[in-house]
Order: structure tokens, then C-alpha cells, then sequence
């Protein structure tokens, strides 16, 4: 298992915010390899809610469904005989949005996304 640890500003008070990725490799000394991914963040806010739009709200919908799919299918994976290694891939700050319209969406994946660059330069 492996952390991507990062840190991001804050959009209200440039204060620094920690985010990680968790990735976890099945098989790794196998080098083709089927990377699955989901987002474990949520939106700060309700954006969308009419009534009150920066309230708090329990955000565990499309987040919780893409973690507990890869974790359903973690739980199989050692009866599948594959000549793929896998790569799970959580993600921190795919949600870290506090403004739809100017704050950046998919932090944690641009981060794995320029790691994994580096590495392979």
C-alpha cells in the first residue's frame, strides 16, 4: 500500500490542506497492469441545494458507491486468475470545491497523474 500524500490551499484562506491518495497493488511484480480508481472525498458544501447551499449535509453517495465497488471487488480478486496486476486507486480532492465555476476539480487525479509522469520520465 502505498500513500500520495499533498497538500493544497485552501480556496477562502490560502491555509494548507492535507489531502492523500491510498493506492494498493495487487501483484505488483506483474507490469501489465489494470488500474481502478474512485474518489473517497466529498463536497464541502451542498452546491446545489436551493434552500441552503453552504450547509452541512452528509456527502456519502457517488463517493462511498465507487469505494465500496473496488473494495467488493478486492474481495475477489485472489480467485482470479489473471496475467494483470492491479492497481486500486482512492482519491483525495476530486471534490474540494467550494466554488463550481472557479475551483479545480480532480486535484488527487492530476496529482497521481503528474507522480506517475515523473516517475516513468
Amino acid at each position: 500500500m502505498e500513500f500520495q500524500r499533498f497538500r493544497v490551499k485552501h480556496p477562502h484562506d490560502n491555509s494548507e490542506v492535507r489531502m492523500v491518495n491510498i493506492l494498493v497493488h495487487w501483484q505488483p511484480e506483474k507490469t501489465d497492469r489494470i488500474l481502478l480508481c474512485a474518489h473517497y472525498d466529498t463536497l464541502p458544501y451542498p452546491l446545489h441545494d436551493p434552500e441552503n447551499p453552504h450547509g452541512r449535509f452528509i456527502g456519502a453517495n457517488d463517493n462511498a458507491g465507487g469505494v465500496a465497488l473496488l473494495m467488493e471487488l478486492a474481495s475477489d480478486i485472489p480467485n482470479i486468475k489473471s496475467k494483470y496486476g492491479i492497481d486500486f486507486l482512492l482519491l483525495d480532492g476530486e471534490e474540494f470545491i467550494f466554488n463550481e465555476h472557479q475551483d479545480p476539480f480532480f486535484i488527487g487525479s492530476e496529482y497521481f497523474a503528474e507522480r506517475l509522469r515523473q516517475e516513468s520520465a
